[in-house]
């Protein structure tokens, strides 16, 4: 199965809008903040971007086409967890505000890392595990 890289811009591209629709129908509403909503849409294009070139790279290199199908599959069964992880993101970080750090590097340095690291984080095991499956 040889998908194209272009499905990575499409994938950091949805990643945002899936989880701002997600949290739009849970809390009814997005951040007021625009540097709280500036940080999780750059966290979120970070989801996509990693998960998406670990996506591709998984189907690229999987040895029949079943194996790259378990690859989508279990990525696809991971979005929940994912966005759950994401959310989190910006709670593994409060512990840096005892070191009073400027606003502008919490929030958009180092939040969109927490938010990119673990909203991948379940997706690329996703993958991974369902490859190995459809081995």
């Amino acid at each position: 199965m040889k998908p194209s890289y272009l499905w990575v811009i499409v994938l950091a591209g949805a990643w945002p809008v899936l989880a701002f629709g997600l949290r739009l129908a849970h809390e009814g509403r997005l951040p007021q903040d625009a540097v709280a909503l500036a940080s999780e849409v750059l966290g979120y294009l970070r989801v996509g971007l990693y998960s998406g070139v670990a996506l591709i790279l998984l189907m690229r290199r999987a040895l029949s086409r079943r194996a790259g199908l378990g690859a989508l599959a279990g990525y696809a069964f991971a979005v929940p967890v994912a966005y759950a992880f994401g959310r989190f993101g910006p709670v593994s970080v409060q512990w840096l505000a005892s070191f009073h750090l400027p606003r502008v590097i919490t929030d958009l340095v180092l939040v969109p890392l927490a938010i990119g690291f673990w909203g991948a984080l379940p997706l690329i095991l996703g993958a991974a595990l369902g490859r190995r499956l459809g081995d």
